[in-house]
């Protein structure tokens, strides 16, 4: 079971500002503003402006089991094309549960491991190390935040 001090409470990760690049939010491990450990988490990214060329906007949650060397996508929120959206990611016990707002087989990053000559499709928890990561064109400006709010079962 995961356990959080801050039940409840929603937690920045990343403040609402206008981004012209893409980027990431750089590790919460051990920082201030640390990405909550809970039975129940949800992680919701909020888009309250949009401007410049072809609307494309994508953000990603993702997990290092390595310290930081190498990140895994473990959920997507889903491509933005709108001048405003939100969009929510449910955690359940470390995995992805469910997205609301685009299909689950869209916010599941695509994983398989080789079994012999077949492939299977995995998913995988997020550790210690998470980031926030986005995409955009570079003709864009996009203000947005996400915030998580972890709940006690």
């Amino acid at each position: 079971m995961y356990t959080d001090s801050r039940p409840d409470v929603p937690i920045t990760l990343v403040s609402s500002s206008a981004r012209t690049t893409s980027s990431n939010s750089g590790s919460f491990k051990d920082t201030t503003a640390s990405f909550p450990r809970s039975d129940t988490l949800s992680v919701s990214l909020n888009v309250t402006a949009f401007t410049g060329g072809t609307a494309l906007f994508k953000a990603w949650v993702d997990t290092s089991p390595d310290n930081g060397t190498t990140w895994l996508p473990i959920a997507s929120f889903g491509q933005i094309t709108a001048s405003t959206a939100n969009r929510t990611l449910l955690f359940h016990n470390g995995y992805l549960a469910s997205g609301l707002e685009v299909a689950m087989e869209n916010n599941v990053p695509a994983r398989t491991v080789n079994v012999g000559t077949a492939r299977e499709i995995v998913g995988f928890p997020y550790t210690r190390d998470v980031r926030v990561r986005w995409e955009m064109n570079s003709s864009n400006s996009v203000t947005f935040s996400v915030f998580a709010v972890a709940s006690a079962g």
